[in-house]
């Protein structure tokens, strides 16, 4: 907090409610500024200083939480994501129920984003993914996008089935676990064409032990 008791944190918020607590040893030249921010995607930031001045420190800290609302908040408004690893896609917002996997670097289009969850289309609707398995992204790099294709069908696992990317040469690009249904809109060959995260999938008919198809 500055000298007239208003937050240094506080200003880098603007429009946002804050509610911060500061710490202060003076003598050691060490001034703390702790606060939950409440925007539409809360979070809490604590930012602590020693060996500079009282004047100093608070230019650091304005910076600082400038700089990270500023990068807060691209990840509040992306429209993709990366993964960074290969990670659990879940039925909910919880780790509960897990329906498939996302393989490593791969890109998605992002429907919902609820506190540390980011949903993408996945199966009979949305899937789960934590936000810290992935990289928030604002603009994808990324060919072989679903175009209002409509729903067909659906088809179930009989196995964990590699979904295929047929644009980079049939790399596998994520799993669906057995026994789970998934909405297809058309069927090439030996394989169904799924959309996972917006994304043009294919699962070989060998891992399908169900059909229906929409009339």
């Amino acid at each position: 907090m500055d000298k007239d008791g208003e937050s240094v944190e506080g200003r880098s918020f603007k429009g946002v409610a804050v509610a911060h607590k500061v710490g202060m040893i003076p003598n050691e030249r060490i001034y703390n500024d702790a606060a939950i921010v409440y925007d539409k995607t809360p979070f809490v930031l604590a930012i602590m200083t020693k060996g500079i001045s009282y004047e100093k420190s608070q230019m650091v800290i304005a910076d600082l939480a400038a700089i990270v609302n500023k990068n807060h908040q691209a990840k509040a408004s992306a429209k993709y994501f990366k993964s960074k690893a290969d990670v659990t896609i879940y039925q909910s917002m919880s780790k509960t129920a897990a329906i498939g996997t996302l393989t490593k670097y791969q890109i998605l289009h992002i429907v919902s984003n609820q506190g540390t969850w980011y949903g993408i289309k996945f199966g009979k609707g949305t899937g789960y993914i934590e936000k810290k398995s992935v990289i928030a992204l604002i603009k994808q790099a990324q060919s072989g996008w679903v175009t209002n294709q409509p729903k067909t069908g659906m088809i179930k696992m009989r196995e964990k089935a590699p979904i295929v990317d047929k644009s980079t040469a049939g790399k596998v690009i994520g799993y669906i676990n057995k026994y789970q249904e998934y909405y297809f809109f058309k069927k090439e060959k030996d394989y169904y064409v799924i959309d996972i995260g917006g994304r043009v999938g294919y699962v070989a008919s060998k891992y399908i032990t169900a059909l229906s198809v929409v009339k």
